[in-house]
C-alpha cells in the first residue's frame, strides 16, 4: 500500500468514526475540518471514498442522523 493511500484511509477511518457517532450533529466543524484533511488527495480516492465523503458532507448540511 502506497504513502498516499494510508494517509486517506487513516483519515477516512477517522471520517467514520465521527460519523457513526454522529459527531456531525454536535460538532459539524470538527467533521467539517477533517472532510478538509482529505482534499489533497482527492485525485487519489476511490469513487467509494469519494460517495462517502459527499454524503458526510449531505448529512452535515441537513442535520441529518448517521444511521447506515
Amino acid at each position: 500500500m502506497s504513502d498516499i493511500q494510508k494517509r486517506i484511509n487513516e483519515r477516512m477511518d477517522t471520517l467514520q468514526l465521527y460519523m457513526e457517532s454522529n459527531m456531525h450533529l454536535q460538532d459539524p466543524g470538527r467533521v467539517e475540518v477533517q472532510i478538509a484533511t482529505l482534499s489533497p488527495y482527492w485525485a487519489h480516492m476511490s469513487d467509494e471514498d469519494k460517495d462517502y465523503v459527499d454524503c458526510a458532507r449531505w448529512a452535515i448540511e441537513k442535520k441529518m442522523e448517521w444511521d447506515i
